[in-house]
């Protein structure tokens, strides 16, 4: 039987995407260093990333939510993705160092970075996610494996040892990086897989996108707090990091709030299913290596000018307008993948290298033993 697509599940890929944008805009822009301390422009700039920054986050739950039921390490799935991302670093590199676009030109080093993108670490989630990747099969029997008390445990478990007590006693014990880690995905993998197991009772969305907002009003409130009392016995952004519990469960809220979304009206859907698969490119353009630092480095700093309102309509436009022209990008490289029938040619590749008949993803259950 067909399984029903989730489009909310797709929407908040969308969404997710366009909040990193924000996020980008507000910090690598130049608008957090040219706002002035607890000026208005300084506290629609925070409350935006109080909103957004749980992007991450929700794309790392939705991998682990939509994988779950996978049991074989499809390598022609991160061949393709890897293909994607040099697809682009190549092309950045031959444009931008032909062009000597801020005075640099071609050197091994750049060239080094576009072709092996993983291991110089310039897209630091893809280098996370390509480890995470061959960690998933082994994850996934775990996590169908463990009963339902245990997987509750188990999400319990992370949440207070890997996300509270990190916060409440402001160590890196377990080297999380505030999120910038592999383990931190690995974690949030988890977390989105427990979730599919267990979600069986429709909520309603409303009071999970209040819970969202609530999680990050509190991070919001306490940086300002910590900004207006002047104190340096705490960073004004602990609850800010992706590890956050704040930011952990705001992120959650939002991916609940997706997947109890019941989506059917046909020009949404239409939308939806166009721009979804184009959305982690928006990323791999948006922050390419020639992109990130000399197009948009300081580039929007002169926003902090503008009034509060403004400047919130501000951010947000040219988010939507760098997320369009991204897309419009990855349209014509989509197209060219699938006229070149790249993914079907590695998945055929990789089944004749590992000698594979059957290529179905289906979760296999131990068989019962005959009694004795």
């Amino acid at each position: 039987m067909e399984v029903k697509r989730q489009y909310g599940i797709d929407l908040l890929r969308i969404l997710s995407m366009f909040m990193i944008i924000v996020l980008h805009i507000l910090m690598q822009g130049g608008i957090f260093k040219a706002v002035k301390p607890l000026s208005h422009q300084f506290d629609v700039a925070w409350m935006l990333e109080a909103l957004c920054i749980c992007a991450v986050n929700c794309y790392a739950l939705i991998s682990g939510y939509v994988s779950v039921n996978g049991t074989k390490l499809k390598l022609h799935k991160i061949a393709v993705l890897w293909l994607q991302v040099v697809f682009y670093t190549i092309l950045f590199t031959a444009v931008f160092g032909a062009l000597k676009f801020g005075g640099e030109g071609y050197t091994y080093e750049i060239w080094k970075k576009s072709i092996f993108p993983v291991f110089t670490n310039h897209y630091w989630y893809f280098s996370c996610y390509f480890a995470l990747f061959f960690f998933i099969p082994f994850l996934n029997k775990m996590i169908n494996a463990l009963r339902e008390k245990e997987l509750k445990m188990l999400f319990l478990i992370i949440v207070v040892v890997i996300s509270v007590l990190p916060t409440v006693f402001r160590t890196d014990v377990f080297k999380i990086s505030k999120g910038y880690s592999v383990i931190w995905l690995m974690m949030l993998y988890i977390l989105g897989g427990i979730t599919k197991r267990l979600h069986t009772v429709k909520l309603k969305v409303l009071p999970l996108l209040a819970g969202y907002a609530a999680c990050a009003a509190v991070a919001f409130v306490f940086l300002y707090a910590v900004n207006k009392t002047g104190t340096d016995k705490v960073s004004d952004q602990l609850l800010y990091s992706y590890s956050a519990p704040t930011i952990l469960l705001a992120a959650y809220f939002l991916f609940l709030a997706a997947i109890n979304m019941d989506i059917k009206f046909k020009p949404a859907v239409f939308l939806i299913r166009w721009f979804s698969p184009l959305s982690f490119s928006v990323y791999i353009i948006h922050t390419n290596y020639w992109i990130w630092n000399f197009v948009m480095k300081n580039r929007f700093a002169d926003y902090a000018k503008l009034r509060s309102i403004k400047l919130a309509a501000a951010v947000l436009l040219t988010a939507f307008a760098i997320y369009f022209f991204c897309s419009a990008i990855d349209a014509v490289r989509l197209y060219i993948f699938k006229v070149t029938r790249l993914s079907s040619l590695l998945e055929r590749l990789e089944n004749k290298i590992f000698k594979r008949q059957n290529t179905k993803d289906e979760v296999r259950l131990p068989e019962k033993t005959k009694s004795s």
